[in-house]
């Protein structure tokens, strides 16, 4: 498993037209191949192959992590507003689920969000978003809508992680929520055993999808 404790980040001058798609995949590709317990030189290795097809910086490197069948990525919906197109929220924590999920393929995808009340199947969009940029259906799980509006994408998240027999999870939401979601999924019993929050996708990575 390769673990960057730390973001690194490094300058150059101005950024490549290369496909920011292909630059992501370079990254993807150059930790997949780092075998476990890479050394420095080994991580140095991977940001000069990253360095040739995208100059400029900063370029940063969140804590991402290998995981597998056993573990699931959640993604929490941050809400569907009047007109039922998603939020600018809901979409940066499905680009940082994109991420993930490309680090960890064998890991099953959850989707939560949406009231049943307000007929919102934010969920559902969410499903339909990831399969749209190149994720397998079969991966991604939607969760039902919860009547709980703080918490319930989390609790409904572990109700479906739990019927599917999943007992771990990395969690996906924003900064100023991901603290409270992952209390509420651990207090339900699941093993929460990663975070991550848009703020710690390479920049890069923002332009892919």
């Amino acid at each position: 498993m390769v673990e960057l404790m730390e973001p690194t980040e490094y300058s150059g001058g101005e950024r490549s037209a290369a496909d920011p798609l292909v630059c992501t995949a370079t990254i993807v590709a150059a930790l997949l191949r780092m075998p476990s317990g890479a050394t420095d030189d080994g991580v140095s290795a991977m940001r000069r192959r990253t360095r040739a097809v995208t100059s400029g910086g900063p370029l940063v490197v969140p804590k991402f992590e290998f995981h597998g069948p056993n573990t699931a990525i959640v993604v929490l919906g941050h809400g569907v507003p009047p007109g039922g197109a998603m939020c600018r929220d809901s979409i940066s924590r499905l680009r940082t689920g994109y991420v993930q999920a490309l680090l960890a393929p064998a890991s099953p995808i959850v989707v939560a969000g949406g009231h049943p009340a307000r007929g919102s199947v934010e969920a559902a969009a969410m499903a339909c978003w990831l399969i749209a940029v190149g994720m397998v259906a079969e991966r991604v799980h939607v969760a039902p809508p919860d009547v709980d509006n703080d918490d319930g994408a989390a609790r409904s998240s572990a109700r479906l992680l739990r019927a599917i027999g999943i007992r771990e999870a990395v969690v996906i939401s924003s900064a100023d929520h991901i603290e409270r979601a992952a209390e509420v999924l651990a207090a339900t019993g699941i093993e929460v055993v990663g975070t991550v929050t848009p703020d710690q996708v390479p920049a890069l990575a923002w332009n892919t999808v």
